[in-house]
């Protein structure tokens, strides 16, 4: 199995836990300030990766470039609880399913990284199925999208934030200088600081009562570990071996994902609308994507075949 064809798996992995992050922040949020639960989730990650972090190669001067990177995921976070706290969670959604794009245009920007036709039609084909899936269950109840100006601006602030943090992310991995443990520990360490700082600053409960069960603090773990640790450490390894735009296809992923969440653990319901974009999120990907995947299932099918017939 090629490389690649282990990144791709690695970025569904990834986008298979990282759907299940709805879930877990209604959980977390609805007892505690979000900046504190951002804390406590980084804070968790920080001590899972600081073995790693404390055995990988330091180039001299790290910090100088590793922090401004972390400071890219960290202002993601951010704007998105600023936003938060004035749109909706639907119209979040919808401005965040625009990431694959934003990457694969930023990337030629900054990197000059190449986006072929072929996989600049997937990722508009993705855009339009996530669209389906966000818009058309809106639609439906009011007619019209919701959400708020000021609320979306930072939303889509922290989608630059995000989009940048994985093309100068591929860009330190690919020059051979920082491993994935590094940068992803430092940006953990970062998000740390910054949402504790404001969460103190802010004054917030660090301990509330709700808190203080073995439930809530499994909750914490599996955010922490999993949703945290487990996936920024793929994501980070998947992106030495494929380009910026498609491990940003994850966030194709992740809505359709997540709705299936939402539908077994909280009791939405699907809509047309998710069945259609479905369609096209998964066609948009395997476009945008190759065809590695079918040819890699193709030769293990015909191995197996050759096998059983010897």
């Amino acid at each position: 199995m090629s490389s690649r064809t282990k990144a791709l798996i690695a970025i569904i992995i990834a986008s298979v836990l990282w759907a299940t992050s709805g879930v877990s922040a209604k959980l977390l949020v609805h007892v505690l300030n979000p900046f504190v639960a951002a804390f406590y989730r980084f804070l968790i990650a920080s001590i899972c990766i600081l073995p790693f972090f404390l055995r990988a190669k330091k180039p001299k001067g790290y910090l100088k470039n590793l922090i401004p990177l972390g400071l890219l995921s960290t202002t993601n976070i951010v704007f998105f609880y600023i936003g938060m706290t004035t749109t909706t969670a639907n119209a979040a959604a919808l401005v965040y399913a625009g990431i694959p794009l934003a990457t694969a245009l930023l990337a030629k920007l900054l990197i000059k990284e190449e986006v072929s036709r072929k996989k600049f039609l997937g990722v508009l084909i993705g855009l339009v199925g996530v669209i389906f899936i966000v818009v058309l269950p809106v639609l439906d109840r009011s007619n019209q999208l919701v959400g708020d100006l000021r609320g979306n601006i930072f939303i889509f602030l922290g989608l630059l934030s995000w989009a940048t943090y994985t093309i100068f992310s591929r860009k330190y991995l690919l020059s051979g200088t920082y491993t994935p443990f590094l940068m992803v520990g430092v940006s953990f360490f970062t998000n740390c600081a910054v949402t504790l700082t404001i969460s103190l600053i802010t004054r917030q409960q660090f301990f509330p009562p709700a808190a203080l069960t073995l439930n809530f603090f499994l909750i914490l773990v599996y955010t922490g570990v999993l949703l945290t640790f487990v996936t920024y450490g793929l994501f980070q390894w998947a992106i030495q071996h494929v380009s910026a735009t498609t491990a940003s296809l994850k966030n194709y992923l992740e809505p359709v994902l997540g709705v299936g969440f939402n539908s077994l653990l909280l009791g939405e319901t699907m809509t047309g609308g998710f069945l259609v974009g479905s369609v096209l999120v998964i066609a948009g990907t395997a476009i945008a994507t190759g065809n590695k995947l079918v040819e890699q299932g193709k030769k293990l099918l015909q191995k197996l075949f050759v096998k059983r017939r010897a």
